[in-house]
């Protein structure tokens, strides 16, 4: 398991868009807590929508139920429609929606997690430090995506799967969605 320094956020660009300032603050303690410095809220994914530049950010907490307008599975699929996230930016739904259709609406999205309320400090540590550790995985293969070599991406994903096992599952998908996009 990849070791975390002391402060793993110190220096991430963090963006917390939930319309419930008390779970804003609770959210915001806890980053703190993990070293966390650069910590930006909005209440709504359209206040976020034209602040959002694709490298902005490295770390995005969306709350599932944002009151009126969009929903955070809404807001999070036109980030990624408008190309307004990185491939090495992580985007977490957060919700206390924990039933079984809301949950597979979501995960077809591919946030790179999903949170249910409450969860602890530590909890969010440990998936913050998987989530880093797999983004810096895939970092060569998402750096070659945004590049537009999505050939080169492919050969990578692929090379993946076979060194780590573990990670075959995703690879391939990935490797397929490319070949896909190359027609």
């Amino acid at each position: 398991m990849t070791q975390i320094s002391e402060h793993p956020l110190k220096d991430k660009s963090i963006l917390i868009i939930d319309d419930q300032k008390s779970f804003q603050k609770l959210l915001k303690g806890m980053l703190l807590q993990l070293g966390a410095n650069n910590i930006v809220f909005y209440d709504s994914g359209e206040a976020a929508l034209n602040k959002i530049d694709k490298n902005s950010v490295d770390i995005v907490f969306i709350d599932y139920n944002l009151g009126q307008g969009r929903n955070g599975k809404q807001f999070l699929e036109e980030l990624k429609y408008l190309n307004k996230l990185s491939r090495h930016s992580i985007s977490i739904l957060v919700t206390g929606e924990s039933t079984r259709s809301v949950v597979l609406s979501v995960l077809e999205i591919e946030p790179d997690d999903y949170l249910i309320k409450p969860f602890s400090t530590g909890m969010l540590k440990k998936r913050l430090s998987k989530l880093s550790a797999r983004k810096k995985l895939f970092y060569d293969a998402n750096q070659a995506i945004e590049d537009k070599q999505l050939a080169v991406a492919v050969e990578k994903f692929l090379a993946l799967a076979e060194q780590h096992p573990r990670t075959s599952q995703f690879c391939f998908k990935r490797a397929c969605q490319l070949y896909f996009e190359l027609e």
